[in-house]
């Protein structure tokens, strides 16, 4: 988790994850949604939608030594 806690937009997350494919931004808030209903036990909120910015992780994470 590298940007835990920062908002990170529509075109970060197009070019860290499908960097030479043609992808909609409709498609990237279908799989924000399918990412928050597999993180989510219980009705917990780990990703937050920032509008017009993007997206926040604001789970607590802990990064473990390697």
């Amino acid at each position: 988790m590298k940007r835990a806690g920062e908002v990170v937009s529509l075109r970060q997350i197009l070019e860290q994850v499908w960097q030479d494919v043609a992808v909609d931004d409709s498609n990237i808030r279908v799989q924000v949604g399918d990412l928050r209903r597999a993180l989510s036990p219980k009705h917990q909120r780990f990703i937050v939608t920032i509008h017009t910015r993007g997206y926040v992780f604001v789970a607590p994470v802990q990064r473990l030594p390697s």
